[in-house]
């Protein structure tokens, strides 16, 4: 009966239930309301524009566009479990095609960016071209085309330009682009741009609750809502704002609403007017759900936030289902949590209703797939499903039995999705489950490790199939140097003579492939996009990259089990004299420095040899990389290390055999494991 009713909670996910703790997707500019009126202004100014003649050492700005949003479409159009269907050999005959696409794409994007970027950074442009410029990253937006990095480059030279000429009409888009992009960067762990994206916003509304009346551009009021919204709630959520801050910016929007001039506007465009409904609506009734979220004590406050929340019920008098595009999430699932934290209805009550919603809704259909959804909708589904069961008064036993089953279907759900997509949600989404305390309470250790372990599969596949690589690796030269020089051990814990290194050799072997199999765990909160990206990494996303080794310790703290491979994650980018990331960690002061200098080097012997899952460079051959081992030996590597892999020749044999074809076959044997879980998901 339970995995009854969770399949159907899974099912009808195609309308994203957002439980107000993770209600993190903002709004883009309103094109959910807009598109046709999108489309159509964005066709007819790309017309005039392609028309305009720049200088003639001006590189072609929207073709370049139009190939980047090309290849954006290609890079992202792979679900790597459709090829399981084939055999191995034709499996990775198709796999190593891929690869061979997405380097060319890589270099077209490099060549392209860097033709764009350094034409506008080398002296002043004619405002024509800042004009495609602008167009351009209009339309990767209203196209759902995110690339952060690139669209914030793009917005440091456009926002000084068109500050300067105190030009509203492109700033509107600006701001507003420059709000959202630095709130996405901040989720991805660039804290600091959360401020950067809150001035954005205000910035945005300022100009909007000056001009909203005058805008020749109609396209310029949506953005102001979707500004208004991701400011007043989404910042709130992420208590980046007060709730006081944001009831004030919704009197202010109400108010701004009724002016006259302001609702000659609105009233003219029919979308404009429910965009403009819905954004107070939300904001209103979300205002609640930051409040339950955050457990705050404040009885004056709720008092206030309950009575907006009771004040817009009333507008649909008293029925969320008439609320249309609700975007964030189906309203009504929350209106039980609310009501229930107000005492109306009991927890228990709450939760048969929530079952019983999902059971009845009129949306729901057999036929949807649950890899079409995005994650933050399946994530946050089961978030508000384990708050409910939390606070019934079942039993502890029930409890766990019923938050085991759902997590099971979840999980099953995870491995349904496309590898590639939905990036910046995914790894969010992965590290907040596998860290959540609520979740955590009602799971044995048997049951953590074996979470842990499913999302270290599914999480980031390709990087699985790299740190099992450098786990058989690291695992090769360990056994090989225990057999043969089992002195280079000696000094470990419990490795106090080689008597002890050769007696308990097996213990040894087994440390070193568990934590070279755990070193990059951190990655699974590090976006997808970043692991894998389509064109060179910007100075912000490496920025991001190297958080993660510090990034793992949330899952070391939590997982007792990880614990004794700490070091070997924190360390594994310092290179043997001390220098590189993370500052903090100091690996020559580890007692287990050796094995860290182990994992590293076989870590950098798979990264330098793989392009399936590193399309940015060509992969080096083995004897080249052993050549560069040698150049730095005593800086980046242990000398002993380069040393003894050049004097073995079965060694030197077995390592190159394993970089050759070993990968192919692991990349084989996860995504047809993946495949398999998935296929759970239609019993």
């Amino acid at each position: 009966m339970i995995r009854f009713l969770f399949t159907i909670l899974l099912g009808i996910l195609f309308c994203p239930m957002l439980y107000g703790q993770h209600y993190i997707y903002p709004v883009a500019t309103g094109s959910t309301w807009a598109r046709e009126k999108f489309d159509k202004q964005e066709k007819s100014d790309w017309e005039e524009a392609m028309k305009v003649n720049l200088p003639e050492d001006a590189p072609d700005i929207l073709r370049i566009f139009e190939e980047f949003a090309a290849n954006y479409r290609l890079y992202n159009c792979y679900n790597d479990s459709i090829f399981i269907e084939q055999n191995n050999p034709e499996w990775i005959a198709m796999f190593i095609r891929r690869a061979h696409v997405f380097s060319n794409i890589y270099a077209q994007n490099n060549d392209n960016i860097e033709k764009l970027l350094g034409w506008f950074r080398q002296g002043e442009a004619p405002a024509e071209a800042y004009h495609q410029l602008y167009l351009g990253i209009r339309n990767l937006y209203h196209n759902n085309i995110v690339d952060f990095s690139l669209a914030g480059q793009m917005l440091e030279i456009l926002i000084p330009y068109y500050e300067s000429k105190n030009d509203y009409e492109h700033l509107m888009l600006c701001y507003s682009l420059e709000g959202f992009y630095k709130q996405e960067t901040a989720r991805m762990g660039l804290l600091q741009d959360y401020n950067e994206s809150v001035e954005c916003y205000r910035k945005a509304i300022e100009l909007g609750e000056r001009h909203f009346s005058s805008f020749k551009d109609i396209n310029n009021c949506y953005y102001f809502c979707a500004s208004f919204i991701n400011l007043s709630v989404l910042h709130a959520e992420a208590g980046r704002i007060s709730l006081d801050e944001s009831r004030k910016l919704r009197s202010r929007f109400f108010e701004f609403c009724k002016r006259p001039e302001n609702k000659a506007v609105i009233d003219s465009d029919n979308r404009l007017r429910e965009f403009c409904d819905w954004t107070m609506a939300i904001s209103n009734l979300r205002g609640i759900m930051t409040y339950i979220s955050h457990d705050m004590d404040d009885l004056t406050m709720f008092g206030q936030l309950y009575a907006d929340y009771q004040e817009q019920l009333k507008i649909f008098n008293g029925d969320l289902f008439n609320l249309k595009h609700t975007y964030y999430g189906k309203v009504e699932y929350d209106d039980l949590i609310i009501d229930a934290t107000a005492g109306r209805i009991t927890w228990d009550e709450a939760y048969e209703r929530f079952i019983e919603y999902y059971h009845n809704d009129p949306e729901y259909s057999s036929d949807h797939k649950i890899s079409s959804y995005r994650h933050t909708y399946v994530y946050n589904l089961f978030t508000s499903f384990l708050f409910l069961v939390e606070r019934t008064d079942k039993p502890f036993e029930e409890k766990s039995k019923i938050i085991k089953e759902g997590l099971n279907r979840l999980l099953i759900a995870i491995s349904s999705f496309q590898n590639i997509h939905f990036a910046i949600e995914r790894g969010w989404f992965l590290s907040s489950l596998i860290t959540n305390p609520t979740l955590l309470k009602y799971l044995s250790e048997q049951d953590k490790r074996r979470l842990f372990e499913h999302i270290l599969v599914v999480g980031q596949p390709v990087t699985y199939v790299h740190v099992t690589m450098v786990s058989d690796l690291s695992r090769i030269l360990t056994k090989k140097l225990a057999e043969s020089m089992p002195e280079y051990f000696v000094g470990l814990p419990k490795f106090d003579s080689v008597e002890d290194v050769i007696q308990h050799k097996d213990t040894l072997l087994n440390f070193v492939t568990q934590s070279a199999l755990y070193h990059d765990v951190g990655k699974i909160h590090i976006p997808t996009i970043v692991n894998n990206c389509f064109r060179r990494l910007s100075t912000e996303e490496y920025q991001l990259i190297k958080q993660h080794p510090e990034a793992a310790n949330p899952f070391f703290d939590t997982y007792t089990f990880l614990e004794p491979y700490r070091d070997v994650a924190l360390g594994h980018h310092k290179w043997y004299n001390g220098s590189s990331y993370p500052d903090d960690f100091d690996n020559h002061k580890s007692p287990i420095f050796p094995l860290i200098n182990i994992v590293m080097l076989c870590d950098c012997m798979d990264a330098a040899t793989e392009n399936i899952g590193r399309n940015y460079h060509t992969p080096k051959s083995f004897e080249t990389l052993i050549s560069e081992f040698e150049e730095s030996a005593g800086f980046h590597y242990d000398p002993v290390l380069i040393n003894f892999i050049k004097q073995n020749p079965d060694l030197y044999r077995q390592l190159k055999q394993k970089v050759l074809l070993g990968r192919m076959d692991h990349y084989f044997q996860l995504f047809s494991t993946i495949r398999q879980i998935a296929k759970l998901n239609s019993l």
